[in-house]
């Protein structure tokens, strides 16, 4: 069941990094794009800045 998830996760990420046109951006987009959808907390820096204030 997991290969077909990772199927489709590929094709949405092919439609992705195709829109982008540029080879050289293809591999980064698709590591942004599964950095996005792993189940950890999304970080940001607004929040990170509340902390150490």
């Amino acid at each position: 069941m997991a290969t077909g998830l990772e199927a489709r996760f590929e094709k949405y990420c092919a439609g992705i990094v195709g829109a982008l046109a540029h080879a050289d951006r293809a591999q980064p987009a698709r590591w942004y794009l599964k950095g996005l959808m792993l189940p950890e907390e999304r970080k940001w820096s607004q929040g990170q800045v509340l902390l150490f204030a």
